[in-house]
């Protein structure tokens, strides 16, 4: 016996508060109780996916809480990153602008995710200025609005 709501175009009539307010509930929870975590990491494109993202964990849990890492897709217009980082301004979040961002890898994106999750500066807020992790990555922080 399937128990899924058959898809058509009603499946779309929600009350758009309401739903923000359950996923936002649902990222808080899990994020601060379930998992134990101190905030996000979110990547950003410049795309709506990672507009969309980014905005419901800053309303989750405020934008001291949220990292943004920019990171376009290669074949994405120079205008994406530009765009990412106007977003990131908006809503008030630190940015990660990885030095390989030119030449990108999902395996140095999730050494990258890995190396900030354990960076001191998790514990104490982003601050503007630089920071060399090992391995050869280059983390250029920028704390947004100033």
């Amino acid at each position: 016996m399937n128990n899924l709501t058959p898809f058509d175009g009603h499946i779309l009539d929600l009350n758009v508060e309401q739903e923000v307010n359950r996923i936002t509930d649902f990222l808080r929870e899990s994020i601060l109780q379930t998992l134990h975590r101190r905030g996000a990491i979110v990547g950003i494109s410049g795309g709506i996916d990672s507009s969309v993202v980014l905005a419901l964990c800053v309303r989750a849990l405020g934008p001291q809480r949220v990292v943004g890492i920019l990171m376009p897709e290669r074949e994405s217009s120079p205008d994406s990153a530009i765009l990412a980082q106007k977003l990131a301004d908006q809503f008030g979040i630190a940015t990660v602008v990885p030095s390989w961002r030119k030449n990108w890898q999902i395996n140095l994106a999730l050494q990258l995710f890995w190396k900030i999750l354990r960076a001191p500066w998790m514990d104490q807020g982003a601050t503007k200025g630089a920071m060399k992790q090992s391995g050869g990555s280059s983390l250029h922080m920028v704390r947004s609005g100033n």
